[in-house]
């Protein structure tokens, strides 16, 4: 089990005056984008940066967060949920003292989940409040009809897409989704594997027209992360492209947006704990029972 330092990261904070907890879900346009990369490589500038950063991976397979960084996960969420482990049981530690929740069969259970096992979990996530200056979703983009996400609950949503050619269709199914579904009006756009920054600005400036025209949502570009190999090179070696090759153009575009991550306004005091997060998505997806509201 890692050793965690909690007084660590509150004599971090109080050094950093106004710093918060801040909780950013990323969500990618569609399969394929490179999404679960960008959290990792987001996670490292971040971590580099001097922030303590928990991940919390929503998705299944080797391609996952955990996989990605060659980390085998014996216990998740769902067991945590199930009451078999406690929460800090289930983290993982990847490269720099990342922090990472497998959370892909919990969130698939969440919804469902009777009174007592949630108020057991928020407990468990009210003890992560002193491990983390960001929290890191990597959420799924489509969520099934009985799992739930953290993604809806999340202070910060960033939407990651690609150049492509059906990549502002995409990513405008997905906002009007999440503005559907959890009332998010204002999102983070990141343009992963771009030609150029022209380019890149290009494909948001359109998707900005749309959505505002449309949907009624405010749209902020945060950067682009241009196409690299070094990427590949990283990802056989189990690591963040700044590990491996720090001056690959790609690290540097995750640090550019990293910084600009950090000068994000703060939020009020409390609102991005994990802690309070796990309250949202429990409050979100609390289960109907008959005879009883939501």
């Amino acid at each position: 089990m890692p050793e965690f330092r909690g007084d660590q990261a509150e004599g971090l904070r109080r050094m950093l005056g106004s710093a918060r907890v801040r909780t950013i879900s990323v969500i990618g346009a569609r399969g394929g984008t490179g999404t679960t990369t960008c959290v990792i490589n987001l996670a490292a500038a971040l971590l580099q940066a001097g922030r303590s950063v928990l991940v919390i991976d929503e998705h299944f397979g080797p391609a996952n967060v955990a996989g990605l960084l060659g980390l085998t996960a014996r216990t998740e969420l769902k067991q945590v949920l199930a009451g078999d482990c406690s929460l800090r049981d289930a983290l993982l530690r990847g490269p720099q003292g990342m922090l990472v929740l497998p959370a892909a069969s919990g969130v698939r259970v969440l919804g469902r989940l009777p009174a007592m096992q949630r108020q057991r979990a928020a407990g468990g996530f009210g003890a992560l409040d002193d491990l983390c200056d960001v929290v890191l979703v990597d959420a799924l983009t489509q969520p099934g009809p009985h799992g739930a996400s953290f993604a809806g609950s999340a202070q910060e949503t960033v939407i990651v897409l690609d150049p492509s050619v059906t990549a502002i269709t995409q990513a405008y199914a997905r906002i009007k989704q999440l503005r559907t579904n959890h009332g998010i009006n204002r999102f983070r756009v990141l343009i992963n594997r771009a030609v150029d920054d022209a380019a890149a600005q290009r494909v948001f400036a359109n998707l900005e027209q749309a959505a505002r025209g449309f949907l009624e949502v405010g749209l902020d570009f945060i950067g682009a992360v241009p196409a690299d190999d070094a990427a590949v090179q990283a990802g056989r070696s189990f690591l963040p492209i700044a590990d491996m090759l720090p001056a690959a153009a790609a690290a540097r575009g995750f640090q550019r947006i990293a910084r600009g991550i950090l000068g994000w306004p703060a939020q009020a005091r409390g609102a991005g704990t994990p802690d309070h997060l796990f309250h949202r998505v429990i409050q979100t997806h609390r289960p109907r029972l008959a005879g009883a509201g939501a």
